[in-house]
C-alpha cells in the first residue's frame, strides 16, 4: 500500500529528530531512519496498527518507544493507500487530538 506522509507528519519527525540531535547527532539519524522504515513497513500490514479509540476512523502504532504515529486508510476506486497524520511522544497523561 502506498504510504503519504502529512506536512504535519513531516513536521513532526523533523522536530522530534532535532530535538534528539541537540544530545546526539547519531541517535538522532537513527531514530529518523527508524520510523521512516518501520512506517514503510507497516504500509505493508496496515490494519495491524490499532484503532484510536478517540477517533475510530484514526489508527494509532507505536514506531518508537515514545512516539506512536496516527494514520488513517484512504479507499479511492482504483487504491488504497495510508495517510500517516502525525508523530506524537506520548505519556501516561497526554493524547494526541486530530
Amino acid at each position: 500500500m502506498q504510504v503519504n506522509w502529512s506536512p504535519c507528519a513531516i513536521e513532526a519527525l523533523m522536530e522530534a529528530a532535532d530535538y534528539i540531535k541537540q544530545f546526539s547527532v547519531g541517535r538522532a539519524k537513527k531514530f529518523y531512519e527508524t520510523i521512516k522504515e518501520k512506517v514503510k513497513l507497516l504500509g505493508n500490514q496496515p490494519f495491524i496498527g490499532k484503532k484510536y479509540e478517540r477517533h475510530p476512523e484514526y489508527r494509532e502504532f507505536l514506531v518508537h518507544r515514545n512516539y506512536k504515529i496516527y494514520y488513517h486508510i484512504e479507499h479511492s476506486k482504483n487504491k488504497q493507500e495510508m495517510v500517516v497524520i502525525d508523530i506524537f511522544r506520548h505519556c501516561k497523561r497526554d493524547y494526541w487530538t486530530p
